[in-house]
């Protein structure tokens, strides 16, 4: 919509005068200008995935005639490219098979320039994720961190006997309302805020709903008990909500996720101790997300590498989990020779090196994202370095490829397409 609205204000200001293309000059002569425009847009990030990588995201879906795609997008800090589509509606989408077409795609972009595939929580994807490291050991296999917060409060949902009652009660609250619009009307007037609506998609979606209408307590209804228990869910899931806005978009996320998963582990913790009976459970099943669709042994190395978050002593050289992940990194992600160096670079960054931590750099270190700050500041570590920037330019989901691609497969009906078959076969 954006887009259409700039459009039509650039129509508007050039006046009256304005004549719009011909069919034939948008059919022809505009989409190979715009199909240049695009090579050298796609060819500007590729240039890019030497120094800060890239990662492989794959989504699958369906189009209105029932054919089954397969869609390959790389992700890296200069953007996402679109590699490929793969129609396979008659073949079965196990592991070994979504291996071949991934490895096929790794292959063709050069499997030195990939860092990380990115896969949702489905078993095929896991599998295929796999099988991929054992054919690249470079390159390491991450689950999709906003589905698997999605996944965690679904558990949470299902299996938590009060926290369901109180979604039920506000989502009839919110129904009610959207099927009475005059009562909804009032509402606005009195309130003037929206209630959020609820996503059978998006399960984090019951937070938002219930945050709306704590919004609006006074105007809405009369039961302390719900209120009571709604806003206790409100602080409750806070700071995983915080961790889905973290991750829940295109971005290098990787430097930041552990930490934010971190403080959400030490507040629910805090509550199980005020209240195991009511808590404890919610905590056991986030221990058993947290590891299996939230983080990689990566993720604290990447932290530890965010120079904000080891200056202020968040993240230390001695935490279990940042030993494992470095050691994961000199293991899997650097040549025999390139060892020791890192390992000695390690102890000088770890040291706050004051020629490195100058008072330039750590004024950096406030703004900058920490693949910048090691860009401008890393040269006297080249080793770690390089490292750090192909780990810290990482996403820490697939929402670059798990677009809504019903428009794409609109573009490819009879009624709306009219372009010439070898326009749509460049890519």
């Amino acid at each position: 919509m954006d887009s259409f609205k700039d459009m039509i204000k650039a129509v508007s200001n050039f006046g009256p005068r304005y004549k719009a293309p011909s069919y034939t000059t948008l059919q022809t002569k505009l989409v190979a200008s715009s199909r240049k425009d695009v090579g050298e847009y796609v060819a500007e990030i590729k240039s890019s995935w030497a120094v800060q990588g890239c990662s492989i995201m794959s989504d699958m879906w369906t189009d209105l005639s029932q054919r089954s795609y397969i869609n390959v997008v790389a992700y890296s800090p200069k953007g996402a490219v679109f590699l490929n589509s793969f129609e396979r509606s008659a073949d079965k989408k196990t592991g070994t098979f979504l291996r071949d077409i991934l490895v096929s795609v790794i292959d063709e972009i050069g499997a030195e320039n990939v860092i990380q595939v990115i896969t949702d929580n489905a078993s095929n994807y896991g599998l295929a994720g796999v099988l991929i490291m054992d054919r690249y050991p470079h390159i390491y296999k991450t689950r999709c961190s906003a589905h698997g917060v999605q996944l965690l409060v679904k558990d949470i949902y299902e299996q938590i006997p009060w926290v369901k009652k109180v979604f039920d009660d506000a989502k009839a609250i919110v129904d009610y309302m959207y099927k009475h619009t005059n009562i909804l009307s009032l509402m606005r007037d009195f309130c003037d805020k929206e209630l959020k609506k609820f996503s059978k998609t998006r399960f984090a979606s019951h937070f938002l709903l219930i945050q709306s209408i704590i919004d609006a307590e006074e105007e809405i209804i009369r039961n302390d008990e719900f209120w009571k228990e709604a806003k206790e869910i409100v602080v409750f899931f806070e700071p995983l909500i915080r961790v889905l806005r973290l991750v829940d978009g295109d971005g290098s996320t990787a430097g930041y996720l552990y930490e934010a998963v971190e403080k959400t582990r030490t507040t629910w913790k805090l509550c199980c101790q005020r209240n195991p009976e009511k808590h404890s459970r919610i905590l056991e099943l986030f221990e058993d997300r947290w590891t299996l669709n939230m983080l990689n042994v990566v993720h604290a190395a990447a932290c530890y590498l965010n120079p904000s978050l080891m200056y202020d002593k968040k993240f230390r050289y001695d935490n279990a989990d940042v030993r494992d992940g470095l050691l994961f990194i000199e293991e899997k992600l650097l040549e025999p020779g390139e060892r020791a160096d890192f390992a000695n670079q390690l102890l000088e960054y770890d040291s706050k090196n004051p020629e490195i931590f100058n008072f330039m750099s750590l004024t950096q270190m406030k703004s900058a994202h920490p693949r910048v700050w090691w860009e401008a500041n890393g040269g006297s570590m080249p080793i770690l370095q390089k490292v750090a920037i192909k780990i810290l330019s990482q996403p820490c989901n697939a929402s670059s490829c798990e677009r809504n691609w019903r428009a794409f497969d609109a573009a490819q009906t009879k009624k709306r397409n009219r372009l010439l078959p070898e326009m749509l076969e460049t890519r």
